[in-house]
């Protein structure tokens, strides 16, 4: 867990083979960036690729909290 209590690094620990490595969105301040991003996205691939990319990260994480 590398000396931390964070969910990204005690999931792996715990679970191996859960990660967030390689994730399009892989952190907080990510999902805050891309989420905000979206408000002003006119590219309809792009807005639909960014949710696809929140949805993967926030289920990992909700899954990683249960």
């Amino acid at each position: 867990m590398g000396g931390s209590a964070s969910i990204k690094n005690v999931l792996p620990a715990i679970v191996p083979g859960f990660s967030y490595y390689g994730m399009k969105i892989n952190n907080c301040a990510a999902a805050m960036s891309a989420y905000e991003s979206l408000s002003d996205a006119k590219d309809l691939f792009v807005v639909s690729e960014t949710i696809e990319a929140l949805k993967e990260y926030c289920k990992l994480d909700t899954l990683a909290m249960v």
